[in-house]
């Protein structure tokens, strides 16, 4: 089979992926160590989060490392199961941490959100595993979407709508979770966080963008990527603190 021709800018998608999902890894790593050493359950839960969001990328990376060593590419649909379940797992689990963070002694609230948020996802992952590997003339691009270049792929109006709940669940959840932290005057260790997590939030939004590269071309989608590694590592620093950025900040003391 011949080489198969990927654009500069696709290639640099693909590598900014990579690069994505490596750092998201080795945050996991660092994260699943601190757990285990102070045995907290809320540093379980955000390992999963990032952890997962790293599993999102994977679908990409694959594509991408498999094109380097043999020159093409992969069928349709390849690990898209596999980029959904990181999508909504991180999803999920961050809605879990605002939700006994912020929302703390409403069992029945954080049990009615999370119930909800769950059975929209696995509806969803069920319409997707169908038309991908079970309706008549599977996978059926109408209703999942058609490849637009070599790593990546439009959107159908439902998987618009499903992403865009995501993305502003998460939008607001984590603005409402950063601003309650930015208001604890008598901490300033919390109210730092706050700023970095806003920041990261608002990155997050905009990098989670990067399907608007149909439309404003593929260039958009590797500065999308890019905006996604800043708001994962800010991310980190507003929700662990590392103690680097305690004593860059004077906070060591606090």
């Amino acid at each position: 089979m011949l080489f198969i021709a990927v654009s500069p800018s696709d290639q640099a998608y693909g590598m900014m992926t990579l690069i994505a999902a490596v750092i998201d890894l080795i945050l996991s790593i660092v994260i699943i160590k601190r757990a285990v050493k102070q045995k907290v359950t809320m540093l379980y839960v955000f390992f999963l989060t990032i952890f997962f969001t790293s599993v999102s990328y994977w679908q990409v990376v694959y594509e991408y490392i498999y094109w380097i060593f043999t020159g093409n590419l992969l069928p349709y649909g390849f690990l898209t199961e596999v980029n959904l379940i990181g999508v909504i797992v991180s999803f999920i689990a961050w809605l879990y941490i605002y939700m006994k963070l912020v929302h703390d002694g409403k069992l029945k609230l954080q049990i009615l959100i999370l119930m909800l948020y769950g059975i929209i996802s696995i509806a969803f992952f069920m319409y997707v595993l169908y038309y991908l590997h079970l309706a008549p003339e599977a996978p059926v691009k109408s209703m999942l979407g058609y490849e637009i270049t070599a790593f990546m792929s439009d959107a159908s109006d439902i998987v618009l709508i499903f992403s865009f709940i995501l993305l502003f669940t998460v939008l607001a959840t984590g603005l409402h979770f950063s601003i309650k932290s930015m208001r604890v005057l008598d901490n300033p260790e919390v109210q730092w966080k706050g700023k970095f997590l806003f920041i990261s939030f608002i990155l997050y939004f905009f990098g989670e963008m990067d399907f608007m590269s149909m439309f404003l071309g593929l260039e958009f989608a590797v500065i999308a990527r890019l905006i996604l590694i800043l708001s994962t590592i800010l991310f980190y620093i507003g929700f662990i603190m590392p103690d680097f950025m305690k004593k860059l900040l004077n906070l060591k003391d606090q």
